[in-house]
């Protein structure tokens, strides 16, 4: 089960170290932190991707403040430690969507949907600054693991929402909370690029 209190993320911190984010400062080689520029608002679950061509970041949908899924596509500049949040929406809200990314491609896979979960499937072109739908992800889904190699992108685990009656747990006092997946999935999805199209992978 989730744990009884979270908090939804409201900033950065840059690591020492390297001038990039985004690992708690604890964990920076030099054991030391910058506080980066504050989100533009607070984000829970949200997609966060490093592109290194051009080293932004980007955080994408999530559960806003009120816990209701957002379709913010914002992208922070760690050298200059400031925000852009002029860049294209997701055509949907999205929040804890499995995620991976491929060249100037960001890959967002299912998402929470009402304590329904979805098989919500969209890309990201960094560089044209605009998303596209995808082929369906084969199963609703909350919570997955993505990952890329090569020409393919993986989609394993995650889950379905809490059913109707666990939808929220106590949070800060009078939230509503979204909880983790009730019901763990043990599955593994492949999604080939070239022709939009998933098939199955191992248990």
């Amino acid at each position: 089960p989730s744990p009884p209190h979270h908090h939804p993320l409201s900033s950065v911190w840059r690591c020492h170290a390297t001038g990039l984010t985004p690992p708690p400062r604890s964990s920076c080689r030099t054991n030391r932190g910058l506080g980066g520029a504050p989100f533009p608002a607070a984000r829970y679950f949200p997609t966060v991707v490093y592109y290194a061509a051009t080293g932004k970041i980007y955080v994408i949908g999530g559960f806003d403040a009120s816990f209701t899924e957002a379709n913010q596509t914002w992208e922070y500049d760690p050298v200059a430690n400031t925000w852009n949040t002029t860049r294209a929406n997701i055509p949907v809200a999205m929040a804890g969507s499995a995620t991976s990314i491929v060249g100037q491609y960001i890959y967002l896979a299912g998402s929470f949907n009402d304590a329904n979960a979805s098989t919500l499937h969209y890309r990201y072109d960094i560089v044209a600054n605009s998303w596209a739908t995808r082929a369906a992800v084969p199963v609703p889904v909350f919570q997955a693991v993505g990952g890329a190699i090569g020409g393919k992108t993986y989609l394993a685990g995650g889950g379905n929402p809490a059913e109707a009656s666990q939808r929220a747990q106590t949070g800060p006092p009078g939230t509503a909370v979204p909880g983790a997946p009730t019901t763990s999935y043990n599955t593994t999805y492949i999604y080939d690029i070239a022709s939009d199209s998933w098939a199955n992978g191992p248990n």
